[in-house]
């Protein structure tokens, strides 16, 4: 009976002993106990990442996806383009042409003032091939509008849409390609307006200085007034090229100003435009004739 009163009491006193070195380690150290608690913790959360919660590493592995997506996807310039002289474009078609000559290349997207849009295009597709996407979106001056809009046009380049926003405009070449890697600075091309009573003095000089001119004629059948018939009818003149309507170009009754006057029916920004790039390239009279006459 003693030996068996004597065993319950031994079993019980280690017990007791157990629970209090249990206690005193996490009394004698609480901070070492919780920190303890949380290293479990933390190991059981990670097995069950592990084994069974993947919501995080699928919001990453998309992230991740959009990302892949993107490269190769440039935005030139800064916010927009701001410079649009003749200096300016030079200065950003080469470094589309140096980008969009990468193999990483995807597409470009080009920022512009909306009122130079179609001076910007139409620049841009004289001077860049159309081999990669490229597309000129304008200006929005807010920008939550403007992050949203280069998002579009970057699933467009990513074939990921089919159609872009309006005023979205993608570089086409339609007149062949002027090479300008090797250009500092483009001929110097004026635009003049012929009306009657025009005030002429000095205008012969200015003709004599430009490299070209483009006269945009105010009469519907494109004969200039007797004044500016005068001055450009001199030798010696640089080019110069007579605006009138796609009627009047067709019917070929054009009046004869000398070898050096040109016609057509473009705007006359984008007659000064090719006039720069066709002398620019030191262009014969026939290449300028057929240039702005549209003759293959």
């Amino acid at each position: 009976m003693i030996n068996k009163k004597f065993c319950i009491t031994m079993s019980g006193f280690m017990i007791a002993s157990l629970m209090l070195t249990g206690c005193s380690s996490m009394f004698g150290n609480p901070m070492k106990y919780v920190i303890s608690q949380d290293e479990t913790r933390q190991e059981q959360t990670e097995s069950q990442n592990d084994t069974g919660n993947n919501d995080t590493s699928s919001d990453e592995q998309i992230s991740s996806e959009e990302d892949n997506d993107n490269q190769g996807i440039y935005i030139l310039g800064t916010d927009k383009m701001s410079d649009y002289s003749v200096s300016g474009m030079l200065k950003a078609v080469k470094e589309i042409n140096e980008n969009i000559d990468d193999d990483k290349t995807k597409g470009i997207i080009l920022i512009g003032d909306e009122q130079y849009m179609d001076y910007l295009s139409y620049f841009i597709s004289l001077t860049v091939e159309d081999k990669k996407p490229l597309v000129i979106i304008k200006n929005l001056n807010d920008d939550t509008k403007q992050a949203e809009l280069i998002n579009q046009v970057k699933m467009y380049i990513n074939g990921n849409a089919d159609s872009l926003p309006d005023g979205c405009i993608v570089n086409r070449n339609s007149q062949g390609i002027y090479d300008l890697s090797d250009s500092k600075a483009l001929p110097d091309v004026d635009i003049i307006y012929d009306y009657p009573g025009k005030n002429v003095d000095g205008l012969s000089k200015d003709i004599y200085i430009n490299d070209g001119t483009v006269v945009v004629s105010s009469m519907n059948n494109a004969v200039l007034f007797d004044d500016i018939q005068t001055i450009i009818s001199q030798n010696n003149i640089g080019p110069v090229v007579v605006t009138c309507s796609i009627d009047t170009l067709k019917s070929g009754n054009l009046k004869d100003y000398g070898d050096n006057v040109y016609y057509t029916d473009m705007e006359p920004f984008k007659a000064r435009i090719l006039l720069m790039l066709l002398l620019n390239n030191k262009s014969d009279q026939d290449s300028i004739k057929k240039a702005f006459m549209h003759i293959e």
